[in-house]
């Protein structure tokens, strides 16, 4: 239920992540050469959203993604349900 609860909406937003690439190469494909200033902003946010990963970070002091997450937490559940049968 934790593990679910924290890696939950890590994992939404990596969904929404993909789904947001595949919108954009489909603008990216779909617009003409009309369209060169749209065209060129729609390239800086594609390599935007290539170059910067999906991470959460409370006050500047740690970098979370999806991996980290669950080993933390998944850690801590061991550790919790080892404690509780000794």
């Amino acid at each position: 239920m934790i593990l679910a609860t924290v890696v939950e909406p890590c994992h939404r937003t990596h969904e929404q992540l993909l789904v947001t690439r595949n919108l954009v190469d489909n603008l990216l494909r779909y617009t003409g050469p009309e369209a060169a200033a749209v065209r060129y902003e729609l390239k800086l946010f594609k390599l935007h959203i290539l170059l910067n990963p999906v991470s959460f970070s409370p006050c500047q002091l740690l970098t979370f993604n999806r991996t980290t997450l669950v080993a933390a937490v998944s850690t801590v559940i061991r550790n919790i349900t080892v404690m509780m049968y000794l």
